[in-house]
């Protein structure tokens, strides 16, 4: 996993909330965490706690060991599809599926 893996875990957030088709309000209140939060969370705007992953991925009815390991996976999937500058800005991204292509 990259340094910072706040994007990584925004996106699996985002993923798990949308494949089971909850609203914010509703993985708030399955979760415990205020729906603010969730959102920032989803933005890549606060790095979570791990008791705040520990409630998401309760609700998500994951580990928190899976939804880790999940997000790693989608973060390593974008770091191969990135090129990066020494200061770590994006310069280029690889089309859709272009890492992956065989």
């Amino acid at each position: 996993m990259t340094s910072d893996p706040t994007d990584a875990i925004a996106t699996r957030v985002k993923i798990e909330r949308e494949r089971r088709n909850w609203s914010l309000s509703e993985l708030a209140e399955r979760s415990g965490v205020s729906k603010a939060m969730i959102s920032k969370i989803e933005r890549s705007e606060a790095s979570p706690t791990a008791t705040v992953l520990g409630r998401l991925s309760g609700a998500f009815g994951l580990q928190l060991s899976t939804l880790m390991a999940l997000a790693e996976q989608a973060g390593l999937r974008e770091s191969a599809a990135q090129i990066r500058s020494p200061s770590g800005k994006i310069l280029k991204r690889a089309t859709h599926g272009a890492c992956c292509r065989r």
